[in-house]
């Protein structure tokens, strides 16, 4: 009998990894942040999805649930053939790290974003001149962000993300495919005193040199 190996023929795929996995904290919504109505007829994974598949070519999209997993993979199932779900079914005692290693694990290596799942963003957001090095997104003028992360940075080049800080952080990156299975062994590696992704950025800050990319095109759900 014949040895087969399978070889992978696109090279021009990109990663999408969508950060859903926790609680949705806004008050009086007891439904999956997913799920969450943006319109009549569209949930806010409809407007994420759309944006994504509108803007990057062949992207591999990777969910990630925990609360109310069984709802929201019901909803994708039903409607979308492509997404890749990713259960954190140890949601609620684990941290987003977990959940983002979970989903690094899953991917091949592409070029990748990884975005928080309670954002709505525009094809802007995604859009960057420059894919061969790290990138952190700005979200210019956002006064509903104002309570948020914050970026630190010099020569458009990151020094650090932190609290009270007036330029805030989109809470979407990218890794590009070259520095992308450095940054996976990087998670899977991290110690338990790093909890935020937001740690993970800050650490690797000075040797990945992410640069910023500003959109006014993202809110916070």
């Amino acid at each position: 009998m014949s040895n087969f190996i399978h070889e992978i023929t696109n090279s021009n795929k990109t990663n999408c990894i969508i950060l859903s996995a926790g609680k949705n904290k806004t008050r009086g919504e007891k439904c999956p942040k997913g799920l969450t109505n943006i319109s009549q007829s569209k949930r806010l994974i409809d407007t994420q999805i759309d944006t994504i598949n509108k803007t990057l070519k062949s992207a591999d999209i990777f969910y990630a649930v925990g609360d109310q997993s069984k709802t929201v993979i019901n909803y994708v199932l039903n409607k979308y053939s492509n997404i890749r779900i990713i259960e954190n079914q140890d949601y609620s005692n684990t941290n987003p790290l977990h959940t983002l290693r979970l989903c690094l694990n899953c991917c091949l290596c592409f070029d990748t974003y990884v975005i928080y799942g309670d954002k709505q963003f525009g094809s802007d957001a995604i859009s960057l001149d420059d894919h061969k090095t790290p990138v952190v997104v700005e979200a210019e003028n956002n006064s509903e962000l104002k309570n948020s992360l914050g970026l630190i940075y010099q020569n458009n080049t990151l020094k650090n993300i932190s609290y009270g800080v007036d330029k805030k952080w989109g809470q979407i990156f990218y890794i590009p495919r070259n520095m992308f299975n450095d940054f996976r062994s990087k998670v899977n590696n991290l110690s338990k005193k790093y909890y935020n992704i937001f740690d993970i950025i800050n650490l690797i800050a000075k040797d990945y040199q992410f640069q910023i990319h500003k959109t006014k095109q993202i809110k916070e759900i």
